[in-house]
């Protein structure tokens, strides 16, 4: 994570040139203040959501499997591993995002870093998303129904 409160008009461009056409697993997220100026061209890029919208962020897959029991969740990662059901295993990685957003205090740290993990690395070339997902259903807190 970088933060800063300043950019400049060359800095923009070489971050364009980073973002144009990133990895299929690769996410970026800028937090960016109300009245911001950026670059047109790198804003186009931007999907722009508002502070309430991020607790809205997660997925019903990742919901499902949040509220699981642990045998639940392996379940569902057997399931889409045998149909090699990538867009369940995205939808479920796109709502851990929102999660680790959301319930940025409500965790511990060593929890928080297990998910960050998972987060990290699920989705990525030579990471077995599998193993990832199976950390993911250990680590995850149980959520009662």
């Amino acid at each position: 994570m970088v933060a800063t409160e300043f950019i400049t008009e060359e800095a923009q461009q070489a971050l364009l040139k980073i973002i144009e056409e990133p990895p299929r697993s690769t996410a970026f997220v800028f937090v960016v203040p109300e009245g911001y100026t950026l670059l047109p061209t790198l804003e186009s890029r931007f999907s722009r959501k508002s502070a309430a919208h991020r607790k809205q962020s997660t997925s019903e897959a990742f919901e499902a499997f949040r509220v699981a029991s642990i045998a639940e969740r392996m379940g569902m990662i057997e399931q889409s591993i045998k149909d090699k059901n990538q867009t369940w295993q995205s939808d479920v990685k796109r709502g851990l995002t929102g999660f680790m957003m959301s319930s940025r205090n409500e965790m511990s740290q060593i929890a928080r870093k297990e998910l960050e993990y998972v987060l990290r690395l699920l989705l990525t070339r030579g990471a077995s998303n599998k193993f990832l997902l199976e950390h993911l259903a250990l680590s995850l807190p149980l959520k009662t129904r």
